[in-house]
């Protein structure tokens, strides 16, 4: 296992995370300190192995952490991206240009809205 561990007893290495219990994530963990508290800083990877993000997260947070392999961690990292829970977006409106016969110069006001 590719795991390191330093002799003060803070745990640096592969894992596959849980956050809150909902939301499981792997890549690689270390401790790091922002603004003098201390946080968990996941590292994320792509397909080629690259770091793709770095996440911060307060350890009471933590639900769980799994020491797995390089292979492993990554692995379910990618297959584990959490997608949004619904996707939003604003109506569709068609547009018109000036001078033809669909022209509205109050499409955007409040005038022609429908609900």
């Amino acid at each position: 296992m590719e795991t390191n561990t330093k002799s003060e007893g803070n745990f640096e290495g592969f894992v596959i995370i849980e956050i809150m219990g909902h939301r499981k994530l792997g890549g690689y963990i270390k401790e790091q300190t922002i603004a003098s508290m201390a946080y968990i800083r996941l590292d994320t990877f792509n397909k080629a192995g690259e770091v793709a993000a770095t996440q911060f997260y307060n350890p009471s947070s933590v639900y769980c952490i799994t020491p797995t392999t390089k292979e492993v961690a990554i692995a379910f990292g990618l297959n584990n991206q959490p997608a949004p829970e619904k996707s939003w977006e604003l109506p569709k409106r068609q547009l018109t240009i000036a001078g033809t016969s669909d022209y509205n110069p109050n499409i955007f006001s409040g005038d022609n809205y429908e609900e």
